[in-house]
């Protein structure tokens, strides 16, 4: 739940682990930054609205532990995320990486920096927007499509 969340959201861990219930409004999350105050609504996918709406709310908390009921703390989560990967067969991914997948997935498929910025809440023209958006024979064709457009 928490990777899927992530991948849809763009956000980091802690942001995440502190989401509540009355931040999901059944067709996204609203989210403000821990991290940089921004406030961010994110829409989320067909896929995971349907896992939210089938969880039991046991918790003010969206992601909680299945053996406590509580919401997880950052070392607790870490450590649960490095026995997936190691599960998984995945070697030096952390979780942080979903972010720039997200991000990176956006650019490549031709989101503007607004729309990347709108979803994981960097500022426009920051550095980290410029490793996203490659420009590229890809990125004119796209550029010059919506010139011509009518």
């Amino acid at each position: 739940m928490e990777t899927r969340i992530a991948y849809d959201t763009a956000q980091r861990q802690g942001d995440i682990l502190s989401l509540q219930w009355p931040q999901y409004d059944g067709e996204g999350i609203t989210v403000t930054q821990q991290k940089t105050g921004k406030k961010l609504w994110l829409p989320l996918s067909d896929e995971t609205r349907a896992m939210i709406d089938g969880m039991e709310r046991t918790s003010t908390y969206i992601i909680v532990s299945e053996e406590t009921g509580r919401p997880y703390d950052k070392n607790t989560f870490s450590r649960i995320f490095r026995k997936f990967r190691q599960r998984a067969g995945i070697e030096g991914v952390h979780f942080h990486n979903i972010r720039r997948t997200v991000a990176t997935e956006l650019g490549d498929r031709g989101a503007t920096s607004a729309e990347i910025v709108s979803i994981t809440g960097h500022a426009m023209g920051s550095k980290a927007v410029d490793v996203y958006v490659r420009p590229g024979r890809e990125a004119a064709l796209r550029a010059a499509k919506k010139r011509d457009a009518d």
